[in-house]
Order: structure tokens, then sequence, then C-alpha cells
């Protein structure tokens, strides 16, 4: 059966250019408010600006679900654009006027939720403290859809959790790497075996991995012995390859973990991108079982973060929002920052994004 969509002007907001979308096979319609053309939003294949999505790929709905586009729409807001700022995210996100929010309005948070109340010096205040401590039932809070230009300060945006898992036991790595007919006799790695501990491995590789010309390295203090054990127990189990530690002369307080596979190599850089500055996973990592979720989450903590202080410094936008929703997931409650731009070793001047971690989790 043909699917037949009409496009036309909203008869709700009075527009001039149509974003009012009928689906008569589907007896449903819908009108579309917009983001700005360089607001990022989250697809099976990771962030992605608004403007460069496709027909056919497939975006993230306010459900948490994976949604096929089947049409996309480019006009100039008749209303102006409104720009909001979270304590989840400190930056400014943009939206039209007419585009649908799902928030739990302020006076509802107050009414139901004893740990948050309203003070001279704060509109707002959290009280770890009394969550803590005290009972509280939020089966009264409702989420409510309301366009954007209804949103007030106070509010709370609502960020899904519920996601498809995804089942699968292993990760087809066969077109990494094209091997050659000369030099040794080595077999190729056509399929990668996921577990809690390869996931480790891979979150401590994001945070503290490298590749070089054959191989991949873990850049270790010297104190964080355990962890190049664990390292090379995991190299050697899950893809039969010898590591060796490396005490460089030059830096005292250094180890290092080497590997040589020039196979290794080139599936560490397909996976995890090269630099520090571009360091990223495949999005789809963010909807495995909770299991490895878990172990991909503690091996970045325990490269990069800071326990006591329940932080994670990278210098990379789009693995802090990874991060970001990946905390999500496990429910945490994380916050997203910038620091102030710092000038490195290298005299490069370079912000720094931090990914704070609330320690309390809901219902606890």
């Amino acid at each position: 059966m043909r699917l037949i969509m009409i496009i036309s002007k909203c008869p709700f907001h009075g527009e001039k250019s149509p974003s009012f979308v009928v689906s008569p096979s589907k007896q449903i319609y819908h009108c579309f408010g917009c983001l700005a053309p360089h607001e990022m939003i989250r697809t099976t294949e990771g962030l992605k600006a608004i403007e460069n999505i496709e027909v056919g790929d497939f975006v993230f709905a306010s459900n948490g679900k994976a949604t096929k586009v089947v049409k996309t729409l480019n006009h100039k807001p008749q209303y102006g654009m409104l720009k909001f700022k979270t304590d989840l995210i400190n930056d400014w996100s943009y939206f039209t006027q007419n585009h649908d929010m799902v928030v739990v309005k302020k006076e509802d948070i107050l009414s139901n939720l004893p740990y948050i109340r309203v003070e001279k010096s704060r509109p707002l205040k959290f009280y770890g403290r009394i969550k803590k401590n005290q009972s509280y039932q939020t089966d009264a809070l409702i989420s409510k859809v309301v366009f954007a230009r209804d949103i007030k300060k106070g509010d709370y945006f609502l960020y899904p959790i519920d996601r498809d898992i995804i089942q699968s036991d292993s990760l087809d790595v066969s077109s990494y790497w094209e091997k050659n007919n000369f030099g040794p006799n080595v077999s190729k790695i056509d399929t990668i075996t996921l577990s809690q501990e390869l996931m480790w491995l891979f979150g401590m590789y994001i945070s503290e991995g490298s590749t070089y010309r054959g191989g991949i390295k873990f850049s270790l203090n010297r104190k964080e012995n355990k962890y190049a054990e664990k390292i090379i127990k995991i190299l050697k189990n899950t893809f039969s390859k010898e590591a060796s530690i490396f005490l460089p002369k030059e830096r005292k307080n250094s180890l290092e973990v080497t590997c040589s596979s020039t196979n290794l190599e080139h599936i560490f850089q397909k996976l995890f991108s090269k630099g520090a500055s571009r360091k990223s996973y495949p999005y789809f990592f963010n909807y495995l079982c909770i299991e490895r979720r878990e172990g991909l989450f503690q091996g970045l903590m325990d490269g990069d973060g800071c326990h006591s202080r329940r932080t994670y410094k990278t210098i990379s936008k789009n693995l802090s929002h990874l991060l970001l929703d990946l905390a999500i997931s496990l429910e945490q409650i994380p916050s997203l920052y910038i620091d102030q731009a710092h000038i490195d070793k290298k005299a490069l001047i370079t912000p720094m994004p931090n990914v704070y971690l609330n320690p309390y989790r809901p219902g606890m």
C-alpha cells in the first residue's frame, strides 16, 4: 500500500510556511516544531546536527526508541527561536516556540518531592541528605507535553532512560583491517565476543589508550599496576594477544602496557577514533545490557575519572555527551560543565568538558 502524506500550514498556529503533516493511511497528524540547524540530536550513529539528518536515518524519539526518519522539513520560524539552559548540560539549546516539550512543572515538583525546596537565595535547592534519609512518592508526578513558549524557569525537562536493549553478544570487525598476503602469518580477528570485562577494557582504552604503528598501548600511573595486569589478562583471553609492561625512563611515574598487533591497531582506531579531542565510541554501546554498560562506565572512571569527586574530564565533546547518556542509562544523575580554557604542555588552549556524577541514585 502506498503511503500518502499531506503537508500544509498549521491551523493552530497561523504559520506562514507549512509544517503540519497529515497521514490519512495512519490516521494521524502532527505539527512539527523545529530546532536550530546546528542542534545535535541522538541517532543510532551517534550525535548528528539536525540539518544533516536524512530520510532513512534512525533517531531516538522522546520514548527512547529508535525511529526511522520518513520526511524532513526545512523552514524559517515565524515567531523566532527560544533558547534554554538546564543543569544537565550547561549550554544553550534552541527551539521554535511551537516545539513540543515533555516536562514536569515546577509546582508539581515542589508539592511531591520534599528534597527540592524554594529558598530566597536560589529559586530551587536540592537537598541530597533529605533525599537519602526520607521516603518520597513520585507516583503523583505527571509529565506534560507543552509548547516551548509555555516553559517556565524551574520546570524540569525529562530525559528518557527506557531503551531497546541490543542483545547481540558479538561485534563484526572483519572489515576493519585488510590482511596483506606478505608479512607474518597471523590469524585475522573477524568477530569480537562482547563481555563485561572487554567493555571495561574499552573504557580504559578510551581514557588511557592510543595506537602506534603496529599496535596499541595504555599509558598508566606506576601505582596502577593492578590495572596493567588486568589489561594484559583481558587482551590474552579475548584476542589471544600477548602484552607487556614498559617503564619509560624519562617519565618516572608512568607505566605503559603495549600490545603489538596491526589488527588491533585498526580495530581500536575504527571503534574509538584517534586523538584525545576526537575520542568516542559506538553509540550502540549505550544500548547493550546493563552489565556491559556498567563495565564500560567502570573502565572510563578507572581511567580518567575521579572516584572521590565522581567526575570525569575529557577534551572530547562527543565523548562527554556519550558519557552523559551512559550515566543516565545507569540511573546516575549527571551534569555537564565546560571548564575555562587552559594552556597545556604543547601551548594549546583547550576547553575541558567535565561530567559530574551525583552519587545518589533515584530510589535511594
